[in-house]
C-alpha cells in the first residue's frame, strides 16, 4: 500500500453506546453499520442462528460453518461488551444484560440475545412508553433562538421511537 492510499484508509472504532433512551438508536445504527463491516450482522440480527453448546466435545461435530458462525457471534459479543462504558450512568447495568446471555448453551455469550434484550431495554412496546412519547411529540416547540434543524431531528427521532414502539404512524 502506498503512502497516499494508506493515508485514506480508516480504522472503524466500536461504537461507544450511551446508556439511555436518546443514545441507544444512533448507537443502533451504528452498531449495525460497524458489524455489517465486521462480517457478524447476520449472526446479531438472528438471521444465522448461532449453534448451541450440548456438550464438552460439542465442537468437534460442528461443521465449517457452525464454526465459523460461533466465531463471529463471539466476535460480536465482544464488540457489544466493548461498546459499553460501565463508568456512566446505566454502564453497568447495560453491561450485565449483555452478559446475561452466557449460559451452558452459549459459552462465550450471544449477540442475537443480546441485541434482542437491549431493544427491549431501550425500546419497549408498552402502552405508557407509547403514550409518553406521544405526549412527548405533542407538546414539543420550538423556542425562540434555537436551531430549527435541531427541533426537527428531535420530533423525528421521537416519531421515529413511537413508530417503532408499536406506535401508528
Amino acid at each position: 500500500m502506498t503512502e497516499n492510499e494508506s493515508s485514506m484508509v480508516r480504522s472503524v472504532k466500536v461504537p461507544k453506546l450511551v446508556c439511555d433512551k436518546s443514545g441507544y438508536g444512533p448507537w443502533w445504527e451504528m452498531m449495525q453499520a460497524y458489524a455489517s463491516t465486521q462480517g457478524h450482522d447476520d449472526v446479531m440480527l438472528g438471521k444465522v442462528e448461532t449453534p448451541k453448546a450440548t456438550d464438552d466435545a460439542y465442537a468437534s461435530t460442528l461443521s465449517a460453518d457452525e464454526k465459523k458462525t460461533l466465531k463471529l457471534n463471539k466476535k460480536g459479543y465482544m464488540d457489544f461488551i466493548l461498546s459499553v462504558d460501565t463508568t456512566k450512568p446505566g454502564g453497568r447495568t447495560v453491561f450485565n444484560i449483555i452478559k446475561g446471555t452466557k449460559s451452558k448453551e452459549y459459552p462465550d455469550g450471544n449477540v442475537c440475545q443480546a441485541a434482542e434484550r437491549l431493544k427491549e431495554k431501550f425500546e419497549p412496546k408498552t402502552a405508557p412508553t407509547k403514550t409518553k412519547l406521544s405526549g412527548a411529540y405533542q407538546n414539543a416547540r420550538l423556542k425562540k433562538g434555537k436551531d430549527p434543524e435541531a427541533y426537527i431531528t428531535y420530533l423525528e427521532d421521537l416519531r421515529l421511537r413511537f413508530i417503532n414502539g408499536g406506535g401508528i404512524e
